[in-house]
């Protein structure tokens, strides 16, 4: 990973700081946590309004930006917090913690993230189906009926997984 500069450092700052205003974050500080950034969040502002911001400057860096609140953000926060998302806190003023994150793509593993395999007829464009027979039983049951379609494309959907990195 290439070290920042120091102009690279402050234009990250201004860009998260415009950013920022224009969701309702302010007073962004250093966490005693490494990497990360705390910001208050504006009175009337919503938990939708955390998660654009959240949007925009991950978009902006080309990085995965996580954004977890602390506390209620605003005063809609119990109708606009998605499920899952953190209980408020009786801490008062909404807090924001934003923190640079590493994501590791792999293949995923599960069981349920086999590869699906396809064939398609390349004269008439009909494809074997993933659930029902095999590929290869599909084809030879297409060409039986339709002799003159024997080229055939073989799709295979692999899945993968996003892991976060310690």
């Amino acid at each position: 990973m290439r070290r920042a500069t120091r102009a690279m450092l402050r234009a990250n700052a201004v860009t998260i700081h415009r950013l920022g205003q224009h969701h309702g974050l302010r007073s962004f500080v250093l966490s005693p946590e490494p990497g990360e950034l705390v910001a208050t969040v504006d009175e009337g502002r919503s938990y939708l309004d955390v998660l654009g911001f959240e949007s925009d400057l991950s978009g902006f860096l080309g990085a995965a930006v996580e954004v977890r609140p602390r506390g209620p953000v605003g005063p809609a926060s119990r109708e606009a917090r998605p499920e899952g998302s953190p209980a408020e806190s009786p801490r008062s003023g909404a807090r924001t913690v934003i923190r640079y994150a590493q994501w590791h793509m792999g293949p995923d593993r599960s069981g349920e993230a086999s590869p699906l395999y396809q064939l398609r007829c390349t004269a008439c464009e009909m494809e074997s189906s993933a659930e029902e027979e095999t590929p290869q039983d599909w084809a030879f049951a297409h060409v039986g009926k339709n002799p003159s379609h024997q080229h055939y494309r073989e799709m295979i959907t692999r899945f993968y997984r996003m892991t976060l990195v310690d």
